[in-house]
């Protein structure tokens, strides 16, 4: 027996499930085999003021029929932050001027170097061998 548990994320007015369950039973799971389980959570509202701490989900399950329950967790991802349509763009996005400097010092890395170089093959012609 195998009991998947998240309710953190239902247990918060922040989301609301989009799909499928957080929480999920299998009667058997073989040994070496894998289950996977999926559920999706589309947010209420954004989090602009305050911090959504998400915390691990549980699995409990029995080593043999009957057996006594162990319980293990997932890794924690820690807070998660939800923003409004277009304002991660916007604190993502870098500005024009950002990329002009960008050009600029990555012009002057190429192009001077070349000058020096053309600069030292013209003096190197011009002398006799």
């Amino acid at each position: 027996n195998l009991k998947f548990a998240d309710p953190v994320w239902t247990s918060s007015e922040l989301f609301t499930v989009s799909l499928g369950l957080p929480s999920a039973n299998w009667d058997t799971l073989e040994a070496g085999k894998n289950v996977t389980h999926t559920f999706i959570l589309r947010p209420t509202r954004a989090t602009e003021k305050e911090n959504f701490h998400s915390y691990p989900c549980s699995v409990e399950y029995h080593l043999a029929k009957g057996g006594e329950s162990r319980r293990a967790y997932s890794n924690d991802i820690g807070y998660v932050n939800i923003y409004h349509r277009g304002e991660l763009s916007r604190r993502v996005k870098a500005p024009a001027q950002h990329w002009g400097i960008f050009a600029g010092l990555s012009g002057a890395l190429v192009l001077i170097p070349m000058g020096l170089w053309r600069s030292y093959q013209a003096l190197d012609s011009g002398l006799p061998k």
